[in-house]
């Protein structure tokens, strides 16, 4: 079953409001609040207050890069299209094994 949400526009700018990117991306709300307010390994997940609520500019669903749980994170990276599909991306792998 695919859910299609759309962006709102505010200010000739797309948002999602913290549930649709949660829907989107298949998280919960708790968990896209943390990627705001603390990030990931690589960076914080950008938020425009709008009326005191965040809104996630549209074009974050594409160009944020979500990492796997666990201690390496960085082992599993992962980014949406806009139809919320996942896509994998290249894997950083740990290089100490060079002689």
């Amino acid at each position: 079953m695919t859910i299609r949400v759309e962006p709102e526009t505010i200010n000739g700018k797309k948002y999602y409001s913290v549930r649709k990117f949660a829907q989107l991306t298949n998280k919960s709300e708790k968990a896209i609040y943390g990627l705001i307010k603390k990030g990931n390994a690589i960076r914080k997940l950008k938020a425009d207050y709008v009326l005191g609520h965040p809104m996630i500019p549209a074009e974050e669903l594409t160009e944020f890069v979500f990492t796997g749980p666990g201690r390496y994170p960085l082992k599993d990276l992962y980014k949406y299209t806009e139809e919320g599909l996942v896509i994998s991306i290249e894997t950083f792998t740990d290089n100490n094994d060079a002689t």
